[in-house]
């Protein structure tokens, strides 16, 4: 059995994109302007903070660790693969709650704005955004959900198999072609979401970087 490889997990600052993306404005006040994007970049610096930190617990987490040949080869390493498992699938949950509420800080950053052409731009920008982003965030969550699914499937594959299992030289050695070409498969499909989800962690941070780029243009812009 080749070596398998959880691909790491990370956060996009994808949640203020929105908001700096498409507001290219010339406000009617152009202190209000300097102050509401100084707050985004300010907003962007913490949310930014706040998903290093959890991208450091999904890191310290060892992951891969589930899936290797000693712990696959016992019954006491697949529960602790398992636990392991749960305690991601924990992190994803709270990844959703962090995303969410990274979403309604910057919307509620944009309506305590003065009403304005500027904020009516900046709503704007946002929802012409969410879409994007929002499908990106549900297909990353739906990868990430499918890339630990394929993990318990190998786990439960190791309990269903334990007689046939044992390690020579720290390999996995399965007695009979019929559970090989299930272990196979399942290595397979488990390949196949993490490419998935790199995918779309590729391009959320193309987005974030993006985003970045234009936040800093609009620092100089309003105070030109």
């Amino acid at each position: 059995m080749k070596a398998l490889r959880i691909i790491g997990f990370c956060l996009a600052a994808l949640v203020l994109a929105g908001i700096v993306q498409f507001v290219r404005m010339r406000a009617e006040n152009q202190r209000v302007a300097r102050d509401f994007v100084d707050s985004i970049a300010i907003m962007r610096a913490q949310q930014t903070q706040q998903n290093a930190a959890l991208q450091a617990r999904f890191d310290a987490l060892d992951l891969d660790h589930a899936l290797v040949a000693s712990t696959l080869a016992s019954a006491d390493g697949v529960q602790h693969g398992r636990e392991l498992l749960a305690r991601f699938r924990a992190l994803l949950a709270e990844r959703e709650q962090i995303a969410a509420a990274q979403t309604a800080a910057g919307h509620k950053l944009i309506e305590q704005q003065p009403a304005g052409r500027m904020r009516d731009e900046a709503l704007h920008g946002e929802a012409r955004s969410a879409v994007r982003i929002h499908k990106l965030q549900d297909e990353l969550s739906r990868a990430e959900t499918a890339n630990a699914d394929s993990i318990q499937a190998i786990l439960d594959w190791a309990d269903r198999n334990r007689p046939r299992l044992h390690l020579r030289d720290d390999k996995l050695m399965v007695d009979g072609q019929a559970p090989l070409d299930e272990l196979n498969a399942l290595e397979a499909r488990l390949e196949s979401s993490g490419k998935t989800v790199q995918t779309l962690l590729d391009e959320g941070r193309s987005i974030e970087a993006q985003s970045g780029r234009t936040l800093g243009q609009l620092q100089k812009d309003v105070r030109q």
